[in-house]
């Protein structure tokens, strides 16, 4: 991820952070007021999981079949974007050091 993905999804996680429990206190009294930010959540999810699927997928990994694993786990259960993002989301990608590397490995 570049800086500036890596701000964006911090970014989304504050926020969660942030309105999770303004939702909590404030849904039963003014429902009306909540709702633009509740948009604006969903809003900017759709972009923070494009960026972390373009990012499975840029990504090298020992095994082949992990960036497989990592989509369905992150499409049937969420919260696993959380330990991606620990474990693989803020360490650089590996690039490919030559072009013959890229073609005899059919990609980085």
């Amino acid at each position: 991820m570049n800086r500036f993905e890596k701000g964006f999804v911090i970014f989304y996680f504050v926020y969660g952070l942030v309105y999770i429990p303004c939702f909590i206190l404030f849904m039963p009294q003014y429902d009306y007021f909540i709702l633009p930010f509740h948009f604006f959540g969903m809003a900017i999810g759709i972009p923070m999981l494009i960026i972390v699927f373009r990012d499975i997928y840029k990504r090298t990994f020992p095994n082949p079949n992990t960036k497989v694993t990592w989509t369905i786990l992150m499409l049937l259960f969420w919260p696993s974007i959380l330990v991606y993002l620990y474990k693989y989301g803020f360490r650089p990608r590996q690039q490919c050091p030559t072009q013959a590397d890229h073609q005899t490995t059919g990609g980085c």
